[in-house]
């Protein structure tokens, strides 16, 4: 049976709002990227190690969100590029690599920084009664 590897996450990720779409672990994702505090967020990730934790706003529409307006779980994810936009927004593909849990934000400006748990995914037992049904 194949195991993955342990996670080598940090315990602290910056952490890029979403308004409307998941990054999903082993996918590869194109994001607009328009607010400045998330401009900042990728140009300074993209200067150090690349990974960011990505987490869906409960509601899109709030266009300045606080730690609150955020889901508690998100992806960790890899900036694999970043293509400038003749509006201004940036589209960066990211690579999703795992299941994060958010602990506390640490910062809020001049964007998110929360610590971060790795959530492992539990296969069922085959021979329990949940798996059969």
């Amino acid at each position: 049976m194949y195991h993955w590897p342990t996670s080598t996450l940090p315990e602290v990720l910056p952490i890029l709002t979403l308004r409307s779409s998941v990054i999903f672990p082993g996918s590869v994702t194109p994001i607009t990227v328009g607010r400045a505090k998330s401009i900042a967020l990728v140009r300074a990730v993209e200067a150090g190690d690349g990974l960011l934790g990505a987490v869906l706003q409960v509601d899109g529409s709030v266009e300045d969100p606080q730690p609150g307006d955020m889901h508690k779980v998100g992806t960790s994810a890899r900036i694999l590029k970043i293509l400038e936009m003749p509006n201004g927004n940036l589209t960066v593909i990211l690579s999703g690599l795992e299941k994060i849990e958010i602990g506390e934000y640490l910062s809020t400006q001049p964007y998110f920084k929360a610590t971060v748990t790795p959530i492992q995914d539990t296969a069922p037992d085959p021979k329990s009664v949940e798996f059969s049904a």
